[in-house]
């Protein structure tokens, strides 16, 4: 006889969106239809969102107009609802361009209205809300002048200081030695030294502080050599010396001592490549 599974016992399923039921609408093909809360037609659109793009009911513009009021009017409403929803979006829900939007959307906003976004009351609390939501939108090392680019574009060249600690937050766990080769390059207006510059991050340790004054002479044309990298940043340096390497024989020369078993070749190869078989390919020249 069975002792849990019997009738009543199943649970029924339980979702996140909410309905205003006594404020019926329309779909768009002028069906009946209910009006959801800001909060579940923010996470509806926002799962959703690949920014700039059309849908077969919405213009791209419409869309992103859209998804930019939601994010204004859930900033006066819940701003600690939106941050944590900001980075369930970039990390769990593996999105990129929608948190980025909203991160920026909720800056502009807590910045023109300081002074009324509750629930969060205490000025510092408020902040720290937003600074919350700016760090939780921040995933990959090219994110943070990402993020700078679209508020400047937007908003003009000030940057207000809750994104910029966020941002700083963000900064000391994503740059590395192997994101600064990844994605440090000039196809980039803004460059890790440009948003070092504009955020002010503190080193979490000797070698990223290292890191970061590498970054800063690179960027201002201070490193002409490979002496000139410092040798605590032994991944750069490798990979510098395997970029004068000239292509063809001397590559693959390097390339047999790697196959032959040479611990020193097997060593600066794989600190070199730094875990990006792209860069491995285009070296090779395969």
């Amino acid at each position: 006889m069975s002792k849990f599974n019997k009738p009543g016992t199943r649970k029924r399923g339980f979702s996140p969106i909410e309905t205003d039921e006594t404020n019926p609408t329309t779909t768009f093909e002028g069906a009946p239809a209910f009006n959801r809360t800001p909060q579940s037609e923010l996470f509806l659109l926002g799962v959703t969102n690949f920014v700039s793009e059309k849908t077969y009911y919405e213009t791209a513009k419409g869309r992103d107009n859209r998804f930019t009021q939601l994010v204004r009017t859930v900033a006066h409403t819940d701003g600690l609802w939106l941050a944590e929803f900001i980075t369930w979006l970039r990390r769990d829900g593996n999105m990129r361009s929608a948190p980025l939007v909203a991160a920026a959307e909720y800056v502009h906003e807590h910045a023109r209205y300081p002074e009324n976004v509750p629930p969060v009351v205490v000025p510092k609390q408020r902040a720290m809300s937003v600074r919350l939501a700016v760090s939780g939108a921040l995933n990959r090392a090219d994110e943070p002048g990402e993020l700078i680019s679209y508020y400047t574009s937007r908003y003009g060249k000030t940057i207000p200081m809750p994104m910029k600690r966020g941002i700083a937050d963000a900064v000391r766990h994503l740059y590395t030695e192997a994101s600064a080769l990844k994605y440090d390059t000039d196809s980039h207006a803004y460059r890790f030294a440009d948003v070092l510059e504009l955020c002010h991050p503190k080193p979490r340790n000797e070698r990223q502080s290292v890191l970061f004054k590498y970054l800063l002479d690179r960027r201002h044309g201070r490193i002409k050599e490979i002496h000139d990298i410092p040798e605590l940043l032994e991944t750069i340096r490798a990979r510098a010396e395997l970029v004068m390497l000239k292509p063809g024989e001397e590559r693959h020369t390097f390339m047999r001592r790697v196959q032959n078993g040479d611990k020193a070749a097997i060593e600066k190869f794989g600190l070199a490549m730094a875990s990006q078989w792209e860069w491995a390919k285009s070296w090779l020249g395969a």
